[in-house]
């Protein structure tokens, strides 16, 4: 049953306003949740880059020292070389030395080819 002090609230009409309660709900539960997932995947992907980083630059720290050894140890196996040993060292490294300039003489020849005569006479000089 219904008294009389209860029917003046059955008389009026109440109204749901969506926009309000979802503006409500997007700022106190949805905002507040992606931040903090936004802090979270910020967090996590400077620890993967700083781990990859380490990892990388020892990696290439140990490359570059296994280079730097083997370098040392082929120089000093070249300069204990004596006699025939070393004559044809010298001349392996002499006539490898004739090959590369010669072509890039003919690479100079053929880029002048291509060039107008102009940029040609500016070359010329340039010798």
């Amino acid at each position: 049953m219904i008294n009389s002090q209860q029917f003046p609230f059955l008389n009026r009409r109440y109204s749901i306003e969506i926009d309000a309660l979802h503006d409500r709900f997007k700022a106190e539960m949805i905002d507040p949740w992606i931040g903090r997932l936004k802090e979270e995947g910020e967090k996590a992907l400077l620890g993967t880059t700083e781990a990859s980083l380490t990892v990388a630059k020892e990696l290439i720290t140990s490359a570059l020292l296994e280079k730097e050894d083997r370098c040392k140890r082929e120089l000093g196996d070249k300069e204990n070389l004596v006699g025939e040993e070393r004559v044809d060292h010298l001349t392996a490294v002499y006539s490898n030395l004739m090959a590369a300039e010669g072509a890039l003489k003919e690479l100079r020849g053929r880029a002048e080819a291509l060039q107008p005569f102009e940029e040609r006479l500016y070359y010329s000089l340039d010798l």
